[in-house]
């Protein structure tokens, strides 16, 4: 436990816990503002993290504000240029804004990497634990590698994705999941395990296969490797398992045979949750730890990259002064500039989830097909681009 009378060892402007996109954006930000930064994660880099693997329009713009339009990153991945819905035997194909496929490890290293060398200091392997104030600064208990330590900054910002343990017993910056979330499952797959002309059908493309259960996509990475993730349902995956819920899903939106020969598996929180309140004195949440709904076409980068940016001002006039009215501004930034986006996709996951709705809506599209574009622009767009 944190004690006040213990003098912390080290004193930072900014420690930014949690080095995924959310986090390593916040971090970079801010260190190009002057700010001394720490930057800490629990687990050993570079790691995998469960995640679509799908970034949109505008996380490729935001993305290029932070590492540049020629980094060696933009050649590990694929365009993204259609987006394919299978349900029920039809699919209803649609053309989207330019998109980008990613490993989603290579997109965290390459963030991280780029963070140090704007002056972030970067530690892995260490758990952060969210402690009292103490005059003007936040604690921090840390834990690496069996050793604790204290330090202080004057301004520390969440960014530990679902379930973020890290905010100790701040209640209101714990998360809240809805009843009836999802979980995600995803796994790697070689295209020599798959028919030629599938793996030709998801080269440039999102594929979404639709059931009952949930939903699974689809995209090609380089080297001849198709991703595919998955937002089921809890109940069918512990009576099925990752691989038979998958399997379930694509054969009841009548794809074509796949083939899966997977055995790692990977799976993810509870895919739906929110904090009751976004901040607290001295401390920002963003990314997944300040809300998650299942995303679409690469949302969830979408709203790490957006929420880690954004906060920079606010985080900023927290290390200059702090006034509690800054826990109600970034609050009101985040539902301006997240919120809107996320309820759109929450709408769309309790349509997906109601059998007489997905009818309705196949329908609809099989009759309108042009519907789909619109809703994909509308998931491409930002708030700015509504008013």
């Amino acid at each position: 436990m944190i004690r006040l009378g213990q003098p912390p060892i080290e004193t930072w402007d900014v420690v930014v816990v949690g080095a995924g996109p959310a986090g390593s954006a916040a971090a970079i930000s801010l260190a190009r503002l002057g700010q001394s930064v720490l930057l800490l994660d629990s687990k050993k880099f570079p790691r995998h993290k469960i995640c679509g693997g799908c970034m949109n329009q505008v996380s490729i713009t935001l993305l290029k504000s932070l590492i540049g339009s020629d980094h060696r990153f933009w050649t590990t991945g694929n365009p993204l240029e259609s987006f394919s819905l299978h349900h029920r035997g039809r699919t209803f194909s649609v053309a989207t804004p330019t998109g980008f496929a990613i490993e989603r490890s290579l997109l965290d290293q390459c963030l991280v990497d780029c963070a140090i060398e704007a002056g972030v200091t970067f530690r892995d392997s260490t758990f952060a634990k969210l402690g009292e104030i103490a005059d003007d600064y936040r604690l921090l208990e840390l834990s690496r590698t069996g050793q604790s330590s204290v330090l202080r900054a004057k301004a520390v910002v969440i960014a530990s994705g679902l379930n973020n343990r890290c905010v100790g017993a701040v209640e209101d910056l714990q998360q809240v999941a809805a009843r009836n979330s999802r979980v995600g499952v995803e796994t790697i797959i070689f295209k020599d395990s798959l028919p030629a002309s599938f793996y030709a059908a998801s080269r440039n493309s999102i594929q979404m296969a639709l059931g009952a259960c949930g939903y699974v996509g689809i995209t090609a990475l380089p080297e001849g490797r198709l991703h595919i993730a998955a937002s089921v349902d809890r109940t069918h995956l512990r009576q099925q398992g990752p691989l038979g819920t998958v399997m379930h899903i694509l054969r009841e939106a009548c794809c074509a045979e796949v083939p899966i020969i997977a055995s790692d598996w990977r799976g993810s929180p509870l895919l739906t949750a929110r904090a009751r309140r976004l901040a607290a004195p001295r401390v920002f949440l963003v990314g997944d730890a300040a809300g998650y709904v299942e995303p679409f076409t690469g949302e969830g980068i979408r709203w790490a990259l957006q929420s880690g940016i954004g906060v920079t001002p606010f985080v900023q006039a927290a290390v200059e002064a702090w006034r509690i009215e800054l826990v109600d501004d970034w609050e009101h930034w985040h539902r301006k500039h997240i919120g809107c986006s996320q309820k759109l996709c929450s709408r769309l996951t309790r349509l997906l989830k109601s059998p007489a709705a997905c009818w309705t809506a196949h329908q609809a599209l099989r009759l309108q097909p042009w519907l789909a574009g619109e809703v994909v622009k509308r998931l491409n767009q930002t708030r700015e681009n509504h008013q």
